[in-house]
């Protein structure tokens, strides 16, 4: 798989999901309505999407059972904690971190970004008044017709992708995101240890990361020693 020229567009596009969901966060505290509920949830989920570099599907099964523990939880141990550096202990201020069923019914991670807690809460402080079922176990609920299903991530981010206005927004999906860290992460050379910790975050194995996503020798050659 050839390197691409997406980097701009993934900058904008974090930047653009940023902005809009704190703009509507503020705005929903004091204006709740229908449509602006469901733009927060689809910025939120593609937020977490990309973010994550999770398939699609993933993010979305997100229940509204498993929300509390991980917004009051640390991300981490409190005996790991006390030894972290100081700018490490910020991070664990400012982020969550989730499990949620993936592929093969492997348990997987998700980092939450502060913006994405405080969208998550907003949107579990009005889902009494959007969410027509109220048995509807998923944060990402769909709103309408007694609906037990969730977003679908991949429409969510097409869609997120078109409003930002990017460049190249039709080759910014999950998929193709997933490709993208998994292929370039080879130029850092990294560690066994380090490659099986991306390979877990990823939900796959590291036999399928050097199958499948391996970078060709010419592509390495040019991007590691060209300049």
């Amino acid at each position: 798989m050839d390197l691409l020229p997406l980097t701009s567009d993934i900058t904008k596009l974090k930047e653009y999901c940023v902005t809009e969901i704190n703009k509507i966060v503020s705005q929903i505290k004091n204006e709740p309505t229908a449509e602006k509920y469901k733009m927060l949830a689809k910025l939120t989920l593609s937020r977490l999407i990309t973010f994550n570099d999770r398939r699609g599907g993933e993010p979305r099964k997100l229940k509204t059972t498993a929300w509390h523990g991980t917004r009051e939880g640390s991300s981490v141990h409190k005996e790991e904690l006390d030894v972290l550096p100081v700018e490490e202990k910020k991070l664990d201020e400012r982020l969550r971190l989730g499990y949620v069923v993936g592929k093969g019914h492997k348990k997987v991670p998700i980092i939450f970004p502060e913006e994405t807690v405080n969208a998550i809460d907003v949107l579990m402080q009005h889902r009494v008044s959007f969410i027509t079922n109220k048995s509807n176990p998923y944060i990402f609920a769909r709103l309408h017709k007694e609906s037990m299903l969730y977003l679908r991530g991949s429409d969510c981010v097409r869609e997120v992708c078109e409003m930002a206005d990017l460049q190249q927004a039709s080759l910014l999906t999950a998929t193709q995101m997933r490709k993208y860290l998994a292929t370039t992460l080879q130029l850092l050379d990294m560690k066994q240890a380090e490659l099986r910790w991306v390979t877990d975050h990823l939900g796959h194995t590291v036999d399928v990361h050097k199958k499948w996503y391996r970078l060709s020798n010419r592509t390495v050659e040019l991007t590691k020693f060209a300049n």
